[in-house]
């Protein structure tokens, strides 16, 4: 007797916690433009916060070497190519766009 009710117990609980995975599976399915535009509308806000602190005032707080650290953007006519231990350095990307 007691044994059926651990039993009963145990499939109650099963089925309660099946219908509530296949529940929110479908809340997630049926929501996920939603839940993906609120995220990257947050993410865009916090880069829109920090982008002025990056950038300090235009391209000078990356090309004059202030808060990063070495010239990301050379300066034009410059033809000094080393690199010493100090200055920072970017790898060029494609955007697949052909510029």
């Amino acid at each position: 007797m007691i044994m059926q009710k651990l039993i009963n117990l145990l499939a109650v609980t099963s089925f309660l916690v099946s219908a509530g995975v296949v529940g929110g599976g479908t809340y997630l399915y049926l929501n996920q433009d939603a839940i993906i535009e609120g995220v990257k509308s947050k993410a865009m806000d916090e880069v829109k916060n920090l982008l002025p602190g990056i950038i300090g005032g235009g391209l000078g707080g990356i090309a004059g070497g202030g808060a990063i650290g070495g010239a990301l953007v050379p300066e034009i006519g410059s033809s000094d190519t080393s690199i010493s231990g100090n200055e920072s350095f970017s790898i060029p990307s494609t955007s697949g766009f052909g510029f």
